[in-house]
């Protein structure tokens, strides 16, 4: 279950882009917290549409910011996950406990920012 993001050009470099509930709302606070517009953004699959200017400018801020580091990870306790926790990412504004991403996290925010470089605006479904 979650959210899945079909392009709407013809000439696909990546079929989709998959992101489970969780992963989705990771998404959107951290397009929210680099100023981004979610006017787009559905909470549903209802197939919805998000423009190729919005995928594109969501691209530039998350790759922008991916650069610079400006991405962070916070741990954040809550007993109902195993282990007591789970990771969150933010954008940095000096959260105490603030690290760095982890390469998975990363690796799957760029496949995010190539997916919305290329898919030429795309449904939420």
């Amino acid at each position: 279950m979650g959210m899945d993001l079909v392009p709407r050009t013809k000439v696909r470099v990546v079929e989709s882009f998959h992101a489970n509930w969780s992963g989705w709302s990771q998404l959107g606070n951290v397009l929210e917290g680099l100023g981004c517009d979610l006017s787009e953004m559905s909470g549903c699959n209802d197939g919805d549409v998000i423009s190729a200017k919005t995928c594109k400018a969501w691209a530039k801020e998350l790759a922008k910011a991916l650069d610079e580091g400006s991405i962070k990870t916070v741990y954040t306790k809550d007993e109902f996950y195993l282990g007591g926790g789970y990771n969150k990412l933010t954008v940095s504004n000096g959260y105490t406990g603030e690290k760095d991403l982890i390469e998975s996290d990363r690796d799957w925010l760029e496949s995010f920012v190539e997916f919305l470089y290329s898919c030429g605006g795309c449904r939420q479904c």
